[in-house]
Order: structure tokens, then sequence, then C-alpha cells
């Protein structure tokens, strides 16, 4: 597991840690639960959202209406929201589908078009949060192993309502055939050569998700900002 400066016992009761795997420059891109959905751990967001310095948040949870009724919890993401800097949607679970695909295309260009660093959440920071998390790490160059320790770290805080297993039971073992299952998904349901992750993600975002090349190069170009 790689060290965080952030991985303290205050960040992990909130799932948030920043991902450094591959290129991705230090200070700029982190993932977490919703900010605003605990009462008790307001706080805390706060706090870890002013320490990391987030300019632009990636909320794959909430409506802009439903997200507007607990903004004045959090003046840290009210203030964001206020300047333009919060993509907010309701995406789907379904990744195979084309409005998962969609909903990513919008989400990349608002990270394309917005300032670094970056916070990424859905509501618990597992499943939609780890799908995209492992997309932009392999796209920077992580490797598998890399990509799997960071999808598990999420699973002492809850158990996945998506794949319906216990993970915390053998959280090696099934973290891979999680990270397997997403990149067949991005591989057109074909089978997964673990040395090709970058070049997997980098064709799923040309070819599914709709980025033209000098997109795909302006993302890589945020996420490596040193």
């Amino acid at each position: 597991m790689r060290e965080n400066s952030l991985l303290t016992l205050e960040s992990q009761l909130v799932n948030f840690r920043e991902i450094r795997i591959g290129k991705i420059a230090p200070g700029t891109l982190y993932r977490s639960c919703h900010p605003i959905t605990w009462d008790d751990d307001i706080r805390t967001f706060a706090k870890l959202a002013h320490e990391a310095r987030i300019a632009t948040v990636i909320n794959m949870n909430d409506t802009r209406k439903d997200l507007e009724k607990n903004l004045p919890q959090a003046p840290w993401y009210n203030k964001l929201y206020k300047t333009g800097s919060v993509w907010t949607g309701d995406l789907t679970f379904n990744f195979r589908s084309p409005e998962y695909r969609y909903g990513l295309q919008r989400i990349l260009r608002f990270m394309i078009e917005h300032e670094a660093p970056y916070l990424i959440h859905c509501f618990a920071g597992i499943d939609r949060t780890g799908f995209l998390s492992a997309l932009l790490e392999a796209l920077m160059g992580g490797t598998f192993d890399e990509i799997a320790d960071d999808y598990v770290q999420s699973f002492y805080f809850n158990t996945s309502a998506l794949y319906e297993i216990d993970i915390r039971k053998n959280p090696g073992g099934q973290a891979e055939n999680v990270i397997l299952e997403l990149f067949g998904i991005m591989n057109g349901g074909t089978n997964v050569d673990k040395t090709r992750l970058d070049s997997i993600a980098e064709q799923y975002l040309l070819e599914m998700v709709g980025l033209t090349a000098e997109e795909v190069a302006a993302l890589k170009t945020r996420l490596n900002i040193q």
C-alpha cells in the first residue's frame, strides 16, 4: 500500500484519500464518500477539503435539486458550487450502458475545463467512484496491483451494493476480481491483459466514451500538473 499523507484515522472514517498512482501528480486527485450526507462528518470533510485545497468536485450521486437542499450545511462545498466548480448528476450504476458512458463523457470534459485539485465522490465512494478512479489511474500508468489496492481501501467503510459481496472477507482476491470486471467492461467484454491497462483505458475513452485524442491528452495534462 502506498503511503498517503492524508490517510489518517480521520480521513479513513469518511473514506477520503489522495490518489497517488502512476503519473498522477501529488495534490491533484482525491476520492471520498459523500461530503454532506453524514452530519457528524461535515466538519471533518471541511477540514480535509481545506487541507487538500479542493478546487473542483465531481458529484456522481445527486441531481442539482437534491444537492442544493443540503449545500447550506457545507459552506466550502457551497462556495465551489456557486462558482460553477461542481459537476453533479445522479449517475447510473450500469457501467455498460450508453447513459453511463454519456455521463462519464460530461464528467471528464468538466474536469478538463476546470482546475485541480479534484475531489470525486458518489454516495459511499466505492462503486461509481471506484470505476472512475480505476479509469484515471490506468490512464495515468497505474499498475493492476496499485489500482486493486486503492479500490480495496474503501471497504472498511462499507460493503459494495453493486457487486453484493463482502469484500472484507477476502479483500485482495475480491478486489482483483472487481477490477478485472471493470476493465473487462472497458475492453468491450473481452479478457484483460493486466499489462495493458493504460491502452485499454485510452481506447475506452476514445471509442466508447467519445472523447477526442486532444481531450484525452488534455485530461492527462490536468492530472499530471507539477
